[in-house]
């Protein structure tokens, strides 16, 4: 499964535009260590789930199948680490790690790990072909702007352009934030009047929101190459009236909201649990996705819950998980 974390997956194939590197004027090019960690199958969950973590991002999942095997027993996992001052010691964690897990579990085949450099290139147009109108969900269908696309009775088509941003509908987290956001506003009644998408990407959950009819939608990001997209992709869906890119942290913005949003990673959802429950409105929702499925919901739905929130519902896509929570 394609499942590449968010800061690696947009440059690779998603990028929304014909970029070259001297279009880059803010920042050099980036580059990741990519790192492959083969390990028996009944330890992929605790493996994949350190490498979120050291990582910070999400975790690319693949079975190994071997010819003289009679069924799969070998997991392949694949995490990009910032190439930063950390990134040697956070490989030395890793190599620990996996020794201290062949340690504990000899019955199984001894782990191992490769590395590689990735830099971020001039991909031309390579990655249009990736990236074709998406039914993300059962009404929301994803289109990029070189694409068309008619839409059939009761679809809502949202046109994005990633740009150098994490955003295409296409991941499995994006596509569960979705059909949440669609079901909120599919339901008899109230709907949410006012929309916080944090971390917002090419701004694709919070126009999904708008174009669902919500008048009153913010998204912050703190990367300047997700605001410069979003931006981008309001005005290219005419929902300037509706959404607004704000370059504020969360714990800056006033205001409490009906439905707030974050599409982010484990480590940061636990992070900013006490900011983003503050930001949910009475009567108000929050949804919460980035999490893989297991250990790592149930430790975001305890956090969650003893904050004044309750569990709606937990939908599962691969193996990720995502989460709807209400103000109780």
């Amino acid at each position: 499964m394609n499942n590449l974390p968010d800061k690696i997956l947009h440059p690779l194939i998603n990028q929304g535009r014909q970029m070259h590197q001297n279009d880059i004027s803010h920042r050099p090019p980036r580059t990741w260590v990519k790192v492959r960690v083969e390990v028996a199958a009944p330890l992929d969950e605790i493996a994949a789930s350190f490498l979120g973590n050291l990582s910070g991002s999400g975790v690319e999942h693949n079975d190994c199948f071997r010819p003289t095997e009679k069924r799969n027993t070998t997991s392949s996992l694949t995490a990009y680490l910032d190439k930063d001052e950390r990134c040697s010691a956070k490989l030395e964690s890793l190599k620990h790690f996996l020794a201290n897990l062949h340690e504990q579990n000899p019955q199984h085949m001894k782990p191992k790990f490769s590395s590689e450099l990735i830099v971020e290139e001039d991909w031309g147009n390579n990655w249009k072909k990736y990236f074709k109108p998406i039914h993300a969900t059962e009404r929301i269908v994803i289109r990029p702007s070189w694409e068309v696309y008619t839409p059939k009775k009761n679809e809502f088509v949202l046109e994005i352009d990633p740009g150098m941003a994490f955003g295409t509908g296409m991941h499995a987290s994006t596509q569960l934030s979705l059909e949440f956001i669609d079901e909120l506003f599919r339901e008899v009644g109230p709907k949410p009047s006012s929309t916080l998408d944090v971390g917002t990407g090419t701004g694709i959950l919070g126009l999904s929101a708008a174009l669902l009819g919500c008048p009153h939608v913010i998204g912050i990001d703190n990367d300047i190459d997700a605001r410069l997209a979003a931006t981008d992709n309001i005005r290219k869906n005419r929902l300037e009236n509706k959404m607004s890119i704000v370059d504020q942290d969360l714990q800056d913005i006033p205001d409490t909201f009906d439905l707030v949003i974050a599409n982010i990673i484990r480590n940061t959802l636990i992070d900013l649990a006490q900011p983003l429950v503050e930001r949910v409105a009475r009567n108000g929702f929050l949804i919460l996705a980035g999490i893989l499925a297991g250990q790592q919901a149930e430790n975001i739905i305890k956090t969650y819950c003893t904050m004044d929130l309750v569990l709606i519902k937990e939908i599962r896509k691969e193996e990720w998980s995502a989460l709807c929570l209400a103000r109780k």
